[in-house]
């Protein structure tokens, strides 16, 4: 006997089961996007041994000493400049090209899975 949410994996072939694990990463992805715009701001916090960690600027916080901190925040400046220029140089990769590498490391999972599945059925 199954409940709504539990999926039973025996009753499904490969295909199915890769659908159905694109769909999760599909629901994940809305969800992260949805928790991302819910938040927007940075979150902040002393860990138990004083470094200050600084949330939801990506995957990881950034963690940091104070004095670490304030030596960066001394040279937001040129890490501005930094930033503008190395974009004006091409240096840095556009929102496409990240979404698309995204993409490519997703599809390339689904590959992994495929390629799995196939190894254990034949």
């Amino acid at each position: 006997m199954t409940t709504p949410n539990t999926v039973d994996f025996g009753a499904m072939n490969d295909q199915q089961k890769l659908a159905h694990l694109e769909a999760l990463e599909q629901e994940n992805a809305r969800l992260k996007l949805s928790k991302n715009t819910e938040t927007k701001g940075i979150g902040l916090k002393v860990s138990d041994k004083g470094g200050i960690s600084v949330y939801n600027l990506g995957r990881f916080p950034v963690t940091l000493y104070a004095p670490a901190w304030e030596k960066l925040l001394n040279h937001a400046e040129d890490i501005r400049a930094f930033i503008a220029k190395a974009a004006a140089d091409g240096a840095l990769p556009t929102d496409e090209q990240i979404a698309a590498g995204k993409e490519r490391n997703r599809l390339a999972r689904i590959a992994e899975a495929e390629k799995k599945a196939a190894e254990q059925a034949g």
